[in-house]
């Protein structure tokens, strides 16, 4: 029955006389021109998106600098947006920075004593040399948290 059916399909083609390449090639050629257009367009949007992200990623995740001034003038800063801010060697003792985000802040040889922290996010915040909450010196890699030194 297989063998048949066989022929019949390959007799309908004959008896049709229809070039197999040319009712194919046709659309497929369109579909493929379309496809690769499409293809280059998305492309094309892809890379001025990742472009644009990466030249205004510095402008759109910048603290505010208002909310800087503020928690270096009055050392208070609740829920602020402190990212990637500098506040290497400052004195931030009794500071309050409850809830806020502090992301790659950098805290390096600042002065920490008695700061609050409480719900802040410090993911990536470096305290190398800083002087943490309870007067110890953050040793190196303390990147997120204060690497205390080893008690003997």
């Amino acid at each position: 029955m297989r063998k048949k059916e066989a022929k019949h399909l390959t007799s309908d083609s004959k008896r049709d006389n229809i070039p197999m390449e040319v009712e194919v090639d046709q659309p497929y050629r369109k579909s493929r021109l379309a496809a690769f257009f499409k293809l280059s367009r998305f492309s094309l949007c892809l890379s001025l998106a990742i472009l644009l992200f990466w030249g205004a990623a510095p402008l759109l995740h910048a603290y505010d600098k208002n909310q800087y001034a503020r928690a270096l003038r009055f050392k208070i800063c609740i829920k602020c947006d402190l990212y990637k801010a500098n506040f290497s060697g400052v004195d931030l003792s009794y500071a309050d920075f409850t809830g806020s985000n502090l992301i790659l802040a950098s805290f390096q040889k600042a002065t920490l004593y008695q700061a609050n922290f409480e719900n802040a996010n410090l993911s990536g915040a470096n305290f190398e040399g800083a002087m943490w909450i309870n007067g110890v010196i953050c040793q190196g890699n303390s990147y997120g948290k204060c690497n205390f030194p080893e008690q003997k």
